[in-house]
């Protein structure tokens, strides 16, 4: 099963229409469905994965690193807080914890 099928998969397991979920996230109409013809972006396959609460690792392979209930509270309070943005505030909550995350590796070395 490819990242496609899968998205499909747990689209129809949720009773979530494809076309909900493109919608919902801001892609066009048929998007799902042109990914087989091509890769999907990271930025894009990581607000498919938050939209379906699953992991891009999982989407992508099919098997999950870690649990979501193995999250600290911490984690998982941000979790929630990302969760409940719309998806372009989503890649920017994304890109300013990396920010911050590559800030802290320069400050440890």
């Amino acid at each position: 099963m490819d990242t496609v099928e899968r998205i499909k998969q747990i689209c129809k397991e949720r009773k979530i229409p494809i076309y909900k979920l493109e919608k919902d996230n801001g892609f066009g109409n048929g998007y799902i469905r042109s990914l087989k013809k091509g890769g999907i972006s990271s930025d894009r396959l990581s607000i498919i994965a938050n939209y379906l609460n699953v992991s891009t690792t999982f989407l992508l392979t099919g098997k999950e690193e870690e649990p979501r209930d193995a999250l600290s509270p911490l984690q998982l309070k941000a979790y929630e807080i990302i969760s409940s943005l719309p998806p372009e505030k989503i890649q920017k909550a994304i890109d300013y914890l990396e920010y911050l995350a590559h800030q802290h590796t320069e400050e440890e070395q």
